[in-house]
């Protein structure tokens, strides 16, 4: 996670340290965790209206094509900006660690990441309408939006 960028070493004084927690995946893997309760608590929730299922079948009325994307790692597209880095921060036996992407866990991280997605969609829709044949889909790494 730390050579993926996911995750960065702490060393200075932070006004938030939350627990760590490790899960293991049904694969064996080990997933790390944060348990952010506390700083839950802080966060103001912004409340992005989610699209209901009537609504997203009603948009494909009539489609002939369908695509299906995996969001896997979703959360982690998104980059943290510094100050909001830090609220982050988790200890481990090796030291304290802080997150540069969105975590699974806060509160927010599902309307921050369904209005990522949506904005992102409605940028797609606005492209895939200007008339031309050929659409090629590229990423050197992570998308950002």
């Amino acid at each position: 996670m730390e050579e993926s960028g996911v995750i960065e070493k702490v060393t200075e004084p932070t006004d938030w340290v939350n627990s760590l927690v490790v899960v293991e995946k049904p694969n064996g893997k080990l997933r790390v965790c944060i348990d952010p309760k506390e700083l839950n608590k802080a966060i103001k929730r912004p409340h992005y209206l989610m699209p209901t299922l009537e609504d997203v079948l009603s948009k494909m009325s009539g489609a002939k094509y369908f695509s299906k994307l995996d969001a896997r790692s979703g959360y982690w597209q998104l980059r943290l900006s510094e100050d909001l880095s830090y609220l982050t921060t988790f200890n481990t036996p090796f030291g304290r660690y802080r997150f540069q992407r969105l975590p699974f866990g806060i509160i927010c991280a599902e309307d921050v990441f369904q209005r990522k997605i949506d904005l992102l969609l409605l940028l797609l829709r606005s492209w895939a309408e200007t008339p031309t044949y050929t659409r090629v889909f590229y990423t050197s790494g992570i998308l950002r939006v």
